[in-house]
Parts: C-alpha cells; structure tokens; sequence
C-alpha cells in the first residue's frame, strides 16, 4: 500500500492507529519507516553526550553503568529544583502530558514473545520484565492501572488510552505522542529491532523513567496525590533485579553472537546502544521541555481567551448570522477561513455583551449562558472559568486593540477518519483488490508453507488478509448448527451460574472417563511415538492463540490481564526451560526424533509431518492476528484448550508415557496447571465471565446472548470443523 497515506496523519492519530495495528496493519511500513528515523535521530544525539557518560564498547559497558545511573539522579535533583516552584496548574499539566506514554508502560515489549520466538532465552528474559509492568496479569499491579490512579486523584480524568477520544484531549499537546508512537512502532516489529528494543530496556531499567515525574513527587505528595506509579519505578542508587536481569540480557545476547563472523558483534552492540540511546534522547528532551514551561510566563487570561475562540470558532460558524457585532455577523468573525481572533476579541470586549471588571453583572452570563438562553450549556465549567477571569481582568476604560497579538496556538482537530485512509473510496477498493490476491496466492499453498509464513508474519505481513478469512471460515462451520450439532451450546439464556454448573459437570464426566490403562490397551510404541511427532506442529506453539490478546490497549483489563497470565504461564513466565514447547522438545528428544529447526520452511515442510498436522496450528496462528475482532470467539477457544484433556485423557496418556519409559512432564504440567480450581480453566472461566459482563453493562441482556453464542462458536473450533475437508479440496 501507498506508504503516503500514513506519512500524513499527525502523530496522536499515529497512535490511536497502532494501538489498532490488527485493523489497520497498512500502517505498518509507516511504523517501521518511522522507528528507523527515530532510532538515526538517536545516533546523532550520541554525539551531544558528555564523552564520559556515553555508553562504552561492550566490554566496559557494565563498569560504567552505575557512574551513568548517578549522573541520571543528579539530573533527576536538579529538574527538581528547576521545577520547585511550578504552580498545581502546572504540575496538572506535566503528569498529563506524560499519560500517552505512562498508560502504555513497557509497550515497547508488548509483542516481544510470539509463538516463533517464546523458546528462547532472549525472548524469556524479555517477556519477564514485560510481565512486571503489566502487573503479572494482575490489573492491580498494572503500571498503567497505577498511573491511572495517580491523575485520577490529581481530578485528571482522560477516555480510555485505546479511543479515538482519547488522541482528541486538547490537554494533550501534539509532543506527548512523539516517544510513544515510537515505542509502539518499535514493538511492531521484535525481530528486526530485537537489538534496539534490548538497548531501550537497558535504558529504562539503568537510568529510570522520564525524570520528570520523579521531580515532581513533593509537589504530588503535597496535594495528597496517589504516587504508586513513581514508587514502582524508584530509581536507587543500587541496582534493584530488573536492573540486573536488563543488564543480563544483554550480556546473553551478545554471547550468543560469539561465534558469528566478522564485526556481527561490535555490530549488534552498535545497535544496542542506539536503542539505549533513543531512551536517553526522550527523556532529555522530556526534561528540556519542563524547564521551558517552568520558566515560561504563565498564560495570561487574553492568552487563554485566544485559544479557546480559535479553538471553539469552527463549531459555532453557522449559529451566529443574525448577530451583529461592530456592524458585521458573529458568524464573519468566526468564520475559520478568515479567523482573527485578536480582533474578534478586541470588539467583544467593546460589545454590549460584556461589562469589564464584572464578568457575573455581564449580559453574557446573565442572559446568553443562563438556563433558557440562547448559549446554555455551550460552553464547559473551565471554558466558563477562562471567560470570568477575562472579562474580571478587563479595566474599566477599554484600550484601543491590539493589533500586535502574536498568533494564537490551535489545538487540531483530530477527525475520525484521519486515521483511516481505507475510508477513502479509492483506497478502499486498492486495499480490496490487494486482500483479495493475497488471500488467492496464499489459499494456493499447503497448510504447512501457510504454517511458515504466519509465524513470521513480522516478514511475511502480506499474510494478514488470508488469515483473516481463514480464521472467519473456519468459525463459520463451527457455528453451523450451534444448538443441536455436537457439542452444541450447552443452555440459553446464559448466565454466570449455569456456567459454573455446566464446568463442574464437564469435569466430573472427564474426571470419571479415566481409567488405569491395562497394557493391551495401551497404543504400541510407534504409534506414541507417530502421534508425537504430528502433534508437534501444534504444541511447538503452544499458547498461540492468545499470544496478541494482551496487548499495550488491553493488558490492563481484567479479560486481557487473565488472559496474559495464562499466556504467559504457556511460555514458561520468563524462564525458557519451564517453557511448554521447550518441554515438550525434550520429550522428542527422548523419542530419538530430530526435527528441522523451528519457524523455517524445511521445518514446515518436513516430510513426516502430515498435512492435516497444520489444520488446528495455522487456525490458532491466524485468529491470533485479530485479537479484538474475534475475543469473543478466541474466549471460548481457549475454555476448549484449557480444559481439554483435564482429569482424564491426560491421565492416560501419562500412563502411556510412563510404560514406554518417556518422561510424561509436559503432559503433567497441563494435567495441573489447566486445573478448574485455580489453574488455567478458572482462568478461562473468570476471564468469559468478566467480558459478558461489560457486555451486559453495555448491551443487555440480549445482546450478552449474542456473545455467548459467539463465545460457544470458539469453543466448538478447537476440532475441525465438519466440511472442513470439502473446502479444503475447493480452496487448496
């Protein structure tokens, strides 16, 4: 797609794009073409930095790193005495500005595990310190749940950090969405900035947050504000774990690359530091931008006056034509294609409608904005507040204008559909036309080719639109016939009770399925074995069907946060030898199979793997992608995968295991941790429970019906669909 159309839109409508990336994966080049503009940007700052607090070679970088954490505090003491004596107002607006990136706290790693990279150390360490800011998939300890409470007893309340009301906030200046767009850029792509995205963790664990906020804590304490989100990012002189475990990381990282040819080394450490580098450039220029308002003069009533006429003038054209003012109609004034707000404001303060000195005693509040005048409720508290102190600082005698009025900064609007060029019809029938030979040249291959290029989807994104349509034919023959095929839906009307019922029932008939398998009725050791290795291509991704679900514009609520827990337990909770497919790799092993490497074509292209071996995986790597367009569906998906097995058919494949002297470890961990009672399943259920019920707060009780339809659906899709085969037949 026109890379161009992106390019265009500002940057707060950047971000509302990419907190959306999986409906608007066309903004994609935009985000890596502005990452790598941003990560050249920081190359350059490197040269402003004093040359002893640069960051070293490699082989240095540790000795050096905690004389550049003091010269961090230093900084940190210093903003605070320059910010000492800012007003309430003032400090209002530097926690604002910095929410667009405090809601989204360690966004940067918001993808950094997928289902190609979960196995590896890089990946673990990384997801671990993920996993801390998220709150461990407790919104409770959601970094961003804390900053939440922080402006909120500050009387700062913005929309949800996801809306597209959020990026309208005209609190919000255009700057605070500068880092954030990059940081959400820069998580687009985990693999081709893996080392940047490494040297921007070192940043934030060794040298802090912006310092900003830090600065501000007496002023924040004094007003009895709620300041959990600066305690959780402390800055010590001592380096606390996650310092120790980002400067680990790194360390593996680059031992990893020991044997790699050549300058690959100094290379990557390259890399390393100029992620480390962009973290530094932000935060200084964070800082440069609080002292300039520090010690700037605060806005003079006129100066506010201005900005709300240039501001409000574009919603009040059209109402005004038969009021006059100084012989022409208010509507001319504020005509936004001929705006002069200095005047307009000059001859408004002559008007009839205003009496200086005495904003209450003025026809404007007595008549214009009172109940039954023609302006009532026109104008916000605030906004009412500005036009008071206005019109009580005016004098008496009136001074001639003042025609030398700078010009007068303008919030821009931020139009729903600038953010979404798809809504022009010409871009919208290109896209079309571009979907639809994406999803012809992909329905040509073999599953297990369709299998490679979704779990490198960051390289392949053309993939996108067939796994769409995949994943929604798919749901669609699972949801033929929903209350009378198998497994149909089990009662309706839903409710929460007839739920729970309906799992202890579940558990019991699987509970009691179990019996100790007799020794001819064990399947031989070849058919273990056999049934091992086609099951690889589904377990080696284990998880993959939530791995998108808790995103930077969902892991702080209670849905995505279960939903990250369980996630992040599939993949090991950032230790890459309790990983479930790193488990279940050993297990091969002990079956003598050898396996090509992973997320490669001769891996996909194995010829012991059968095709249908690729059905369920490349279903759960493709409704993966839309982790909001399909949550309800991929809801009770995951209710089918954690339950499934529990209690019986796991117990017996255990006894399988065992007789033929395999160790049956990652069959064990599911037995367990799928558990109804506290585990995965009690997970699952809570995590459906909580998303009928903002559905119902928001729709009904019919339209909770609706959604458990749905939910239903996605439970029935963890088998293959019947007349699967049929449209393969048609489509392969």
């Amino acid at each position: 797609m026109d890379l161009a159309h992106y390019e265009r839109v500002p940057e707060r409508t950047l971000f509302y794009t990419l907190l959306h990336i999986d409906e608007h994966s066309d903004a994609l080049p935009t985000a890596f073409e502005l990452a790598a503009a941003r990560l050249k940007q920081a190359e350059q700052f490197f040269l402003q930095i004093p040359e002893h607090f640069r960051l070293p070679d490699y082989k240095d970088f540790v000795e050096q790193l905690p004389a550049m954490r003091d010269w961090w505090l230093q900084q940190q003491e210093a903003l605070k005495q320059a910010l000492g004596g800012v007003s309430w107002e003032q400090c209002v607006h530097l926690v604002t500005q910095y929410a667009p990136t405090a809601l989204l706290d360690g966004c940067w790693l918001q993808n950094i595990s997928s289902s190609a990279t979960s196995h590896t150390e890089l990946t673990a360490g990384l997801l671990k310190l993920y996993s801390s800011e998220v709150g461990d998939g407790y919104c409770s300890q959601h970094h961003g749940n804390a900053y939440r409470d922080l402006i909120r007893s500050m009387g700062i309340y913005l929309p949800e950090v996801e809306s597209i009301a959020f990026v309208e906030q005209r609190e919000l200046v255009d700057a605070a969405f500068r880092h954030p767009v990059y940081l959400l850029c820069l998580s687009q792509f985990p693999r081709a900035y893996a080392p940047e995205i490494v040297g921007i963790t070192l940043f934030y664990y060794v040298c802090g947050i912006c310092p900003v906020l830090p600065a501000l804590r007496n002023q924040l304490q004094q007003r009895g504000a709620a300041t959990r989100f600066l305690d959780l990012h402390q800055l010590e002189t001592s380096f606390q774990a996650p310092a120790n475990m980002a400067v680990e990381i790194v360390e593996r990282f680059m031992d990893s690359c020991a044997d790699e040819p050549g300058d690959f080394g100094e290379e990557l450490w390259s890399r390393i530091r100029r992620g480390f580098l962009a973290g530094w450039s932000d935060s200084s220029e964070a800082m440069d931008r609080a002292v300039r308002l520090a010690r700037a003069p605060r806005s003079s009533p006129r100066e506010k006056m201005l900005e709300l006429i240039s501001r409000k003038a574009r919603h009040a054209f059209g109402y005004h034509q038969e009021s006059l003012l100084e012989g022409r109609s208010i509507d001319d004034w504020m005509n936004p294609e001929h705006l002069d707000a200095p005047k307009f404001l000059d001859a408004l303060a002559r008007s009839r409608f205003v009496t200086p000195g005495n904003a209450k005693g003025s026809y404007f509040f007595k008549r214009l904005v009172e109940f039954r005048g023609p302006m009532f409720r026109i104008f916000s508290p605030d906004e009412l507040q500005v036009i008071t102190e206005w019109i009580d600082g005016l004098p008496a005698e009136q001074p001639q204008a003042t025609p030398a009025d700078g010009p007068v900064h303008q919030v821009p609007a931020v139009p729903w559909d600038a953010g979404v060029p798809g809504r022009s019809p010409e871009y919208r029938a290109a896209q079309q036309a571009n979907d639809a030979d994406c999803i012809k040249r992909y329905s040509r291959m073999p599953l297990g080719d369709v299998y490679y290029y979704l779990l490198n989807i960051e390289q392949f994104p053309d993939v996108r639109p067939f796994a769409k349509y995949f994943a929604t034919r798919w749901l669609t023959l699972a949801g033929r016939k929903l209350t009378t095929g198998k497994r149909p839906l089990p009662f309706a009307p839903y409710r929460h009770q007839a739920l729970d019922k309906w799992l202890d029932d579940q558990h019991s008939a699987q509970v009691a399925s179990y019996h100790p398998t007799d020794e001819q009725d064990l399947p031989s050791r070849d058919q273990l074995i056999e049934s091992s290795i086609q099951q690889a291509p589904m377990i080696l991704i284990d998880g993959a069907w939530i791995q998108h679900a808790a995103g930077a514009s969902t892991s702080h609520t209670p849905v995505g946060s279960k939903l990250f827990h369980i996630y992040v337990d599939e993949v090991g909770n950032g230790d890459a030898t309790m990983n479930h497919p790193n488990v279940y790799r050993e297990l091969l092993a002990q079956m003598g199979i050898e396996l090509p490497e992973f997320a490669t074509l001769e891996f996909s292209r194995w010829p012991g793997f059968r095709p249908d071996s690729f059905q369920v995986p490349v279903f759960w790597l493709s409704i993966s992608q839309f982790p909001k367009r399909f949550l309800a569906e991929t809801l009770g998906l995951n209710l089918a995968m954690e339950l499934s097995g529990v209690g019986g058919t796991y117990r017996s494949l255990i006894d399988a295991l065992r007789h033929y002297g395999f160790d049956p470890c990652f069959v064990e961990l599911h037995n367990t941790i799928d558990n109804v009672s506290t585990g995965h399943t009690a997970w699952a259920i809570e995590a459906i429970k909580d998303y009928l019920d903002d559905i119902f707060a928001r729709g009904g009780a019919d339209m909770v019906n609706e959604h458990w339809h749905r939910i239903w659906t996605g439970y029935r899709s963890l088998v293959p669909p019947r007349g699967l085969k049929n449209w393969f037949y048609r489509i392969f």
